[in-house]
């Protein structure tokens, strides 16, 4: 099969989904397929998928604001000519031009039908939906939901269409020894895009007026339209709480953030199926999240604690978790692996793709 995955963006400036496209190329490449990846220009977009060891190319944009035109996507695609598109992410032009391929194509919405993002930019989105997202879902062979509650909220955006779960997944690194902070303080790690609906504010808040005593926050992460800068000055009114920003990770530096972190957190108020939080439980760390997160597996599997993104609840959630003693962090941390190792391997779920992909192209 010749596939191409295409997103608005194929660099870390798209979050969580450039990486679940570039995991996924390497695994269907690696069982003998063609695979490409396609998206909009950026100045990331080439070093980080060389850096992936994935094929792409990219179109310039001929506006960057907003819908990011880039007509030049539909002759890349094209020239590939694949058997099969799988789209990831809407409300821009990239699934626009897939669309227009004529050719079998997957939706893959990662998140973006959930209430908290539909809200944002709400008429923009009613107006985008009305001329062009329900035409996309109507002729697409099938749409992919990370969880049950996007197969829910795809059914409600676009009913009768058919609709096929399958998580995201991850590579479990090599088991080592996790080395902690110099200090000897334990780490609590937020990693993730610095954006409203991820709730480090509220974190802040909560870690703030708590001021743990031996525990450091460490919000790590990529800025969106100048959030970091809010997020500072709301660490600023707390200086007695240990909280630093290290900025953005990637690679070493950011396996390096989950080795030396205790704990993983995400107070999120929107998520499709969060990576960041598969990367903490492969690398062993208990994990406090919403039930926004939309990984219940998590605290059936005590792996993770149940938390609240409001400041009060998130709070009361903090205090009980530190309050555990070190034995009972172990313990959850070794349920996280293991967890990830049997319910989120990429080796299965890049499988149950390529089933998907063939089941399709077989009709």
């Amino acid at each position: 099969m010749r596939i191409a995955l295409i997103a608005d963006s194929i660099s870390r400036t798209n979050g969580g989904i450039a990486p679940v496209m570039y995991a996924l190329a390497g695994k269907i490449a690696a069982r003998g397929h063609e695979v490409c990846l396609f998206g909009t220009d950026d100045s990331y977009a080439a070093g980080d998928c060389t850096a992936a060891g994935v094929a792409w190319h990219t179109a310039p944009a001929l506006w960057r604001k907003g819908i990011r035109y880039a007509p030049g996507l539909k002759r890349l695609l094209r020239e590939f000519a694949p058997d099969l598109v799988h789209i990831h992410g809407i409300w821009c032009y990239a699934e626009l031009a897939a669309a227009d391929m004529h050719l079998p194509y997957i939706v893959s919405p990662h998140g973006m039908l959930d209430p908290w993002a539909l809200k944002n930019s709400q008429w923009k989105k009613k107006i985008f939906a009305a001329l062009f997202e329900h035409r996309v879902f109507e002729n697409a062979a099938a749409i992919h939901a990370l969880c049950k509650a996007e197969a829910e909220e795809t059914e409600v955006f676009h009913p009768g269409k058919r609709i096929v779960t399958i998580p995201n997944g991850i590579d479990l690194p090599p088991e080592s020894s996790p080395f902690p902070a110099v200090d000897g303080k334990k780490e609590l790690l937020f990693l993730g895009r610095l954006h409203p609906k991820k709730g480090a504010a509220g974190l802040i808040q909560a870690f703030g007026q708590l001021q743990p005593e031996n525990w450091r926050l460490v919000i790590a992460g990529w800025d969106q339209n100048n959030y970091a800068m809010e997020l500072h000055r709301l660490a600023a009114q707390f200086p007695q709480a240990d909280i630093i920003f290290p900025g953005p990770l990637f690679g070493e530096a950011k396996a390096n953030a989950f080795r030396r972190s205790r704990a993983f957190i995400l107070p999120s108020f929107s998520e499709g199926l969060p990576m960041t939080v598969l990367e903490a439980w492969a690398y062993g760390l208990p994990t406090l999240l919403t039930d926004f997160c939309n990984l219940p597996e998590g605290v059936a599997a005590g792996a993770a604690f149940r938390i609240e993104p409001e400041v009060e609840k998130l709070c009361r959630r903090l205090e009980a978790f530190f309050a555990e003693p070190d034995d009972v962090l172990l313990r959850m941390g070794g349920c996280a692996r293991e967890l990830a190792a049997h319910k989120f391997s990429w080796d299965g779920i890049s499988e149950s793709f390529l089933k998907l992909y063939a089941s399709i192209l077989d009709r």
